[in-house]
């Protein structure tokens, strides 16, 4: 009955057949088939870069505190939850106590991790295991605004993000592996 319908609305109306309808339907199927892998891919990088970004700018902040208090601030990584938390260590024992200043704890989103599958880093450096090369997953920024040096690095679908921190200055430095290494503008 529905199929009579159709057939004499579209006889009436002289505008496309049955046939046609479906033949475009078809190759939209075709299409959106096609773009759905590449929309993925886009997310999955765009979840990775937002999580690089969030990081670097805790690690800043972090310096930044650490300049304008006066004492000492750590952020610390712990790559098997996938989280970090900076601090103010204004009591200098190198754990968080009462009363001191907490940045977090972040964690990463769904998928992105502490790591890469990438053999080296940036200028042939070993990745470690974690992804965390600080001593002892802790970065440290003196009230000078220097700190230990080290990278972290985070992975999602391939793809690979450095984020270095200059020990004499605590600049954030922010590489990417496309084919090879490249600094991020």
């Amino acid at each position: 009955m529905l199929l009579f319908v159709f057939k004499r609305y579209y006889a009436m109306h002289r505008g496309t057949s049955l046939i046609e309808l479906i033949i475009v339907i078809a190759i939209l199927a075709i299409l959106a088939s096609l773009a759905i892998p590449s929309t993925r891919i886009f997310y999955s990088h765009s979840t990775l870069k937002s999580d690089v970004q969030s990081l670097a700018c805790i690690l800043e902040e972090a310096r930044l505190n650490s300049m304008k208090q006066g004492i000492r601030w750590k952020v610390v990584f712990n790559p098997g939850e996938r989280m970090y938390l900076a601090f103010g260590d204004s009591d200098g024992d190198g754990s968080i106590g009462r009363g001191e200043e907490i940045k977090g704890p972040f964690y990463l989103y769904k998928g992105v991790i502490f790591g890469s599958g990438i053999g080296q880093g940036p200028n042939g450096t070993s990745i470690p295991l974690d992804g965390v090369s600080f001593n002892a997953n802790r970065v440290s920024f003196s009230p000078m605004g220097s700190c230990n040096a080290g990278t972290v690095y985070l992975s999602l679908d391939g793809m690979t993000y450095a984020i270095r921190i200059l020990p004499a200055t605590g600049d954030v430095q922010l590489w990417v592996h496309r084919s090879g290494w490249e600094m991020e503008d």
